[in-house]
């Protein structure tokens, strides 16, 4: 059933479902973000998985609505991660 519920998921086209964070942030539409994240050391998604709004903040990501998009689909790629360990 596990298995079944991640393909799902995984089907979904959720942002969360990418492969890469430059994939991710494209399917959010927010990939003017990608420079900062890889130079803050978040170039990788279960790195970047683990950010918070105020993390967000701290590194320059000002406008609340995409921190908000941003950690909706974190949440999102948390679930998915875990359930495919």
């Amino acid at each position: 059933m596990v298995a079944q519920a991640v393909a799902e998921q995984q089907d979904d086209g959720s942002p969360a479902n990418a492969d890469t964070l430059p994939e991710f942030l494209e399917m959010l539409g927010l990939n003017i973000y990608l420079e900062i994240f890889v130079e803050e050391g978040y170039d990788d998604l279960d790195v970047f998985k683990e950010l918070d709004d105020a993390t967000l903040i701290e590194m320059g990501i000002s406008k609340k609505g995409h921190r908000k998009k941003l950690l909706k689909y974190i949440a999102e790629l948390r679930k998915i991660r875990l359930t495919m360990c």
